[in-house]
């Protein structure tokens, strides 16, 4: 008597984007580095990436001198990102 009316939405099956649309979505045109910018920025890295990994990746772009991943300054857990 006293209770309110609940409307149960069911959750629909996604159709996931095909592959044109996803690179239409994430496609971002290079930018030119300024002289001296020596290092770029690399982020939403697996959990379990090693240094291997991301020269094999970044093999074409250049001799890579340094992979320096960020790590959280308390715990020394990897966060994710780092710099080439």
């Amino acid at each position: 008597e006293n209770g309110r009316w609940v409307k149960i939405k069911y959750d629909t099956p996604r159709v996931p984007p095909n592959k044109e649309y996803q690179k239409q979505q994430h496609h971002q045109t290079p930018v030119e580095k300024p002289d001296g910018c020596l290092e770029v920025y690399i982020g939403n890295l697996s959990w379990h990436v090693d240094e291997q990994t991301i020269r094999d990746t970044f093999q074409e772009c250049g001799a890579i001198e340094t992979i320096r991943f960020a790590e959280d300054r308390t715990t020394g857990e990897f966060k994710g990102f780092g710099h080439i």
